[in-house]
């Protein structure tokens, strides 16, 4: 089976006290069992799946790095379904990463119109990739607090858990190289601000895209200063977080590999490069086919049709 998306379920709140009458289950259940797998899988044409052989899962990882475990949650609002599909083309088409499971999934508030349950529902039974929280949809009033606390009450270990924005693209293969280079504990990876910045241990990391190391995101469940300082601008209130809590000692930014779009201008922004991780500011159709074309030009370019038609 190919692994490249953890089941979403229904994720409430660590600090509400409702509960649900009818979880979902076996979504659940689709995330433990992916990440179950994922320690057993090999590679075949770059291309992530999964052997019942064990001896052949064995025989190829005793060759290969430890492979690494990431989420990767989008944040999104439910209304965004073209926005979703746009993004599960610009991932779903990219080569595995060589040392990293990788899962992309969709973070959404819970939908407030019908139409949008409808649809988010459908994505859901058709993608298995969206991940959705006991919260009304918003961006700077407590939805990464929920996010993070959320992950680390699912039961399900990662190594890193990252949040992106539905405006960044990240390349994973380049992502994954990166990380399973980086330590496994107290680490806060990213972009920081402000752009001319270079001190990583500065300021706070851009929301264009950050990671967290797994002990990390335990700490934003488990610690009272994240719960009591959830309302403001999410990625420099991270910063706050770590910084008042003394943890984060390993903080890597990842300058100039993480940048905006040249479109966008200014000094966060720079021309394309292979080597890229993260661009930000995708917020045109003409940005997206920009760096899409650059990046995916030769993989499609060599695409012939199937059959011609006189």
């Amino acid at each position: 089976m190919i692994c490249h998306h953890v089941s979403g379920g229904f994720i409430r709140n660590a600090n509400s006290s409702s509960s649900s009458s009818n979880p979902d289950r076996d979504s659940v259940l689709g995330i433990q069992e992916c990440h179950k797998n994922s320690n057993g899988s090999r590679f075949t044409n770059e291309t992530v799946f999964f052997s019942e052989n064990e001896e052949q899962i064995s025989a190829t990882t005793s060759t290969t790095k430890k492979l690494i475990t990431v989420l990767l949650g989008v944040m999104i609002s439910s209304v965004k379904a073209e926005r979703r599909s746009l993004l599960r083309l610009a991932y779903g088409v990219q080569n595995a990463a060589p040392f990293a499971d990788i899962a992309v999934n969709f973070v959404v508030c819970k939908p407030e119109s019908q139409h949008e349950k409808l649809v988010v529902g459908m994505e859901r039974l058709q993608y298995n990739d969206m991940l959705v929280l006991d919260c009304e949809e918003n961006m700077n009033h407590g939805k990464t607090f929920v996010y993070l606390s959320s992950v680390a009450a699912m039961g399900i270990r990662y190594d890193y858990v990252m949040k992106t924005d539905d405006d960044s693209y990240v390349r994973l293969q380049n992502l994954g190289s990166s990380l399973s280079e980086q330590p496994r504990n107290d680490l806060y990876y990213g972009y920081i601000l402000p752009c001319e910045n270079q001190d990583a241990h500065a300021w706070y990391m851009a929301g264009m895209g950050y990671v967290l190391s797994w002990d990390l995101v335990e700490w934003v469940h488990d610690s009272p200063i994240p719960k009591n300082n959830s309302e403001g601008t999410e990625d420099r209130l991270l910063g706050e977080w770590v910084n008042a809590g003394g943890v984060a000692k390993n903080r890597v930014s990842m300058k100039p590999l993480f940048y905006d779009h040249p479109d966008f201008g200014g000094e966060c922004s720079h021309p394309l490069v292979p080597e890229t991780i993260l661009v930000h500011q995708l917020k045109t159709p003409q940005r997206w086919s920009h760096v899409l074309s650059f990046f995916e030009h030769d993989r499609i370019d060599l695409l012939k049709p199937a059959l011609m038609i006189s």
